[in-house]
């Protein structure tokens, strides 16, 4: 505060002396000024009872701060001496400002006086008023009293806080403030630095009528609590602690940060409620000519901590404390030793050890945090071409990504003890003991208490019980932080499939739902090679409702980066060759949009999410076109066959790739095309059920790798495979081509489930009730093939090859479900020469290469030639 000083000549303002008092009205602290020059701005500092007075070095550049003790109704009465100068004489609006450090005086004086219109009645600022001086005046001693309130400061320490007042004028000609005098002391928080004296005598009536003082003996309370011991329990029907306590952390994101925030403030408010919980309960112990009135104060305190911790306290007030306090009054010194004890030393070893740790354990994982994701963002930084420098590197990032989530855990599992879990319940289990000793301590002397034995009783047996929970609680937690400290963190292949099965299973409970880090760049549509390593961006990513949403920003709060992106016409691919790993792109008709996860496990995840985002969007779309458009059909006859309904319909999904008989183009202005499974559905009478489930409801999609007509619930699970498994489309909505709508027509979900379900027996044996069971059985299916009909032949792959020379559709479809070598001896050339293009499209769909040379071109017929140079194009 040196500036204040220097700002305004030192002889205009001078602070002569303060007093602090008690709200008692004892004298804590005096304070003068050391010379009696009026330049000096030294002080002197003694107190009435001649004990030692402490200071605190904080700032060097500041000096030493003297101590003081916090009281509640801690009077500050200052001596002002206030003189006139030869260019200004009076002083206007002198004002008191109270801060926890120069830094935030400084911002009140500035910044909150010039845009709070009524800032003298702001919580930190008290006007004392105008000095005016006569004419033969020039020296004015002011006497001003000031009620020390406390405020929420962001300078808290483990003993303390500092306080800085200063007074300040001010300046109509500059319209602002003007610092004239700063006085700083520090007031104390720790009970340690001045432990209460508790008397360690007993009134006693003596034998001649006297009062003599006698030390109590420790049997004696015991001897109380053994005349009238707590039996059999009455009443079990309230339980004050239970097991609610979530044990497990949500991941790094907005929610776990939110949710420790939330924590910190309160621990904050829990430490200065135990705080004066401590306190109130001292002065009980040490004041009993006052017993009643510090009595009422610390049930107030007791009710102030069950507010903001209810689970560790309120039980006490219920069961116990509400219904005996007016009892109480009466009790002397051994209650003051049962106070001592069984209730302020379990509290404040609590408070010391545990509650006093808050700040110094939040640094501890902000710098771990800090330098976590510094180091994330240097290993995504590097190639996927791993040196031996690079495997160094990355078993630190991982020995620091171990360290960053070992330090999470604990810092979670601290605020969550502290905040109504294991510390809670030392709490309550001290205060259930202190419960039950009082009760038996004051039996004896109030016999009208006894109505609220039971409930204690009650307590007790449920907090024992509680215990044994939290017991069984804590083992949990220590093998989860076992295993946390044995696990690497780096998921291998089989541990990545582990996963994604488990967010696949998960996918439909929520299926449009997804949020996480990502990488990318600050602007879309960046070239990856322009981009320096600088250039991307940490984004936390939400895909919900067919739109992705990145936010900025996301440790302190959610800032939306750009508009969000809708997925209806959007395509999600994994390039192939990219310079960075774990990428993935974006593609939609406005932008293109790479991103890059944080591992190849939540790259699939991602790319599955946003494939199943798209076609859900997709299918809503869908559902309303579909709705308006049969109302307009319905109108209109139709008068078409069954075939050229499916001709109409793959002329409209495919123009151009389907040739179909034609016919009057007034006829075909005048009739509606029917959809696509309609159609199908008329033409085989299988591909009305699903071919999984058996479900009629909504089978408008298909696997045209199968092939095989799906419901859409099926199909989320089918899409949820990956398209190296299944490859899923909509009839009524996806363009399709003319060969795969006759591929289609040609098989049918009654010869697809003879090849995959032979092993069922009975048709329809399968029963699926649930999410979880359509799942499972689509994947021993499909994947596993628990129910696939294997041919008989050694060899699939000749047997493969000589099906396709037959023309057996059926037989290819079989081979092919028996992992046959879809580009053995270049099958799909053979069936084009044959001129079977049902064959061609099937082994396209499961993979077939199409790249062939002009000599291979040449062998072919000009159809099959188009049929290439089709699907080259698309």
């Amino acid at each position: 505060m040196a500036e204040y000083n220097a700002s305004v000549p030192a002889q205009r303002f001078n602070i002569q002396s303060l007093k602090f008092t008690s709200h008692d009205g004892n004298e804590v602290l005096n304070v003068q000024s050391s010379e009696s020059s009026f330049f000096s701005s030294k002080y002197r500092y003694s107190r009435t009872s001649h004990e030692p007075v402490e200071f605190i070095q904080v700032r060097e550049e500041e000096g030493p701060m003297v101590k003081i003790m916090e009281e509640e109704g801690l009077q500050i009465s200052f001596e002002l001496i206030v003189r006139s100068s030869e260019t200004k004489r009076d002083l206007t609006n002198l004002t008191c400002i109270h801060g926890s450090s120069p830094q935030e005086i400084d911002r009140l004086i500035t910044r909150e006086f010039s845009t709070d219109a009524n800032f003298q009645n702001h919580h930190q600022v008290n006007l004392v008023g105008n000095v005016s001086f006569t004419p033969n005046e020039d020296e004015r001693l002011i006497e001003w009293n000031w009620q020390y309130s406390p405020y929420n400061s962001l300078y808290y320490y483990s003993s303390g806080c500092p306080n800085y007042i200063c007074f300040a004028e001010y300046d109509k000609r500059l319209n602002r403030l003007v610092p004239l005098q700063t006085f700083q002391f520090w007031l104390v928080e720790s009970e340690q630095d001045s432990p209460p004296a508790t008397p360690s005598f007993t009134l006693r009536l003596a034998e001649d009528g006297t009062t003599s003082p006698e030390v109590p003996e420790q049997h004696s309370l015991l001897t109380a609590a053994e005349q009238n011991p707590i039996q059999s329990p009455p009443l079990s029907n309230v339980n004050p602690a239970t097991r609610e306590v979530d044990q497990t952390e949500p991941e790094d994101g907005p929610l776990f940060r939110a949710t420790i925030l939330n924590f910190e403030r309160t621990t904050h408010e829990m430490r200065m409620a135990m705080k004066k919980l401590i306190k109130r309960a001292e002065q009980l112990a040490q004041s009993h000519g006052m017993l009643f009135m510090c009595h009422k104060e610390f049930v107030g305190a007791f009710e102030r901590a069950a507010k903001i911790n209810p689970p560790a306290f309120k039980p006490f007030l219920d069961y116990y404390y509400h219904c005996c306090a007016k009892s109480m009054d009466n009790l002397h010194i051994d209650r003051a030793h049962l106070l001592r004890n069984s209730l302020i030393e379990p509290l404040r070893r609590i408070y010391d050890n545990d509650i006093k740790n808050a700040y110094s354990k939040k640094k501890d994982f902000e710098e771990t945090s800090r330098d976590y994701y510094t180091s994330l963002t240097r290993w995504l930084s590097k190639s996927e071409k791993v040196s031996s420098a690079d495997k160094a590197k990355e078993s630190k990032f991982s020995a620091k990504r171990r360290d960053f989530e070992l330090s999470r855990f604990d810092y979670y599992s601290y605020m969550q003890d502290i905040n109504g879990g294991r510390k809670g319940q030392e709490v309550l289990s001290a205060l259930t003991s202190f419960a039950a000793s009082d009760y038996n301590l004051i039996h004896s002397s109030m016999a009208e208490i006894d109505s609220s034995r039971p409930n204690i009783i009650m307590l007790q047996d449920v907090v024992n019980e509680a215990n044994k929970e939290f017991l069984l609680l804590r083992a949990e937690r220590e093998e989860r932080r076992r295993l946390l400290e044995t696990s690497s963190r780096e998921l291998d292949d089989q541990d990545a499939e582990i996963a994604a099965q488990a967010y696949r299973a998960k996918i439909g409970q929520d299926t449009s739902a997804k949020q996480g880090l990502l990488l990318a760049f600050s602007k879309p549509n960046s070239e990856l090679q322009m981009v320096s390593k600088a250039g991307w961006h940490k984004y936390w990513v939400v895909l919900d409702h067919g739109k992705i949403c990145e936010y900025s920003n996301w440790k302190q709060s959610l800032e939306l980066h750009e508009e969000p992106i809708d997925l209806l016409m959007a395509t999600v691919r994994i390039p192939q060759s990219f310079p960075r790993k774990f990428c993935f792109e974006l593609i939609t008709p406005q932008l293109r949009r790479v991103y890059q996860a944080t591992s190849k496990t939540e790259m699939h995840s991602w790319v599955e999410a946003i494939q199943y985002a798209i076609s859900e969007s997709i299918s809503l779309k869908g559902r309303r076109h579909s709705a308006s458009e049969d109302s307009t059909y319905n109108k209109c006859e139709s008068t078409s066959t069954i075939s050229k309904a499916l001709q109409r319909v793959a002329s409209v999904t495919s123009p151009g790739r389907y040739s179909g008989s034609g016919g009057d183009s007034k006829d075909k202005k005048s009739q509606k095309p029917i959809s696509l499974s309609k159609a199908v559905k008329e033409l085989q009478i299988s591909d009305q059920y699903c071919a999984d489930c058996h479900s009629t409801s909504r089978v408008e999609w298909c696997a045209i790798n199968f092939p095989a007509v799906l419901c859409i619930d099926c199909s989320g699970i089918h899409r949820s495979l990956g398209t190296h498994v299944s490859k899923v489309r909509s009839l009524d909505l996806d363009k399709l081509s003319a060969e795969t709508v006759e591929l289609l027509r040609a098989t049918g979900n009654q010869m697809i489930n003879e090849i995959y379900e032979a092993g069922l027996g009975e048709p329809n044996a399968k029963t699926i009730e649930t999410h979880e069971e359509r799942a499972s059985f689509i994947k021993d299916k499909y994947i596993q093939k628990l129910y696939f009909r294997s041919i008989l032949e050694p060899d699939v792959n000749i047997a493969f090859f000589n099906a396709i020379e037959r023309g057996d559709l059926k037989k290819v479809i079989q081979c092919i479900g028996q992992d046959a070598d879809v580009n053995y001896r270049s099958a799909i050339v053979e069936s084009l020469q044959k001129g079977n293009y049902l064959i061609a499209e099937l082994l396209s769909l499961n993979g077939a290469s199409l790249n062939f040379n002009e000599a291979t071109m040449d062998t072919l017929p000009a159809r099959a030639q188009a049929y290439l140079m089709s699907r080259w194009t698309n």
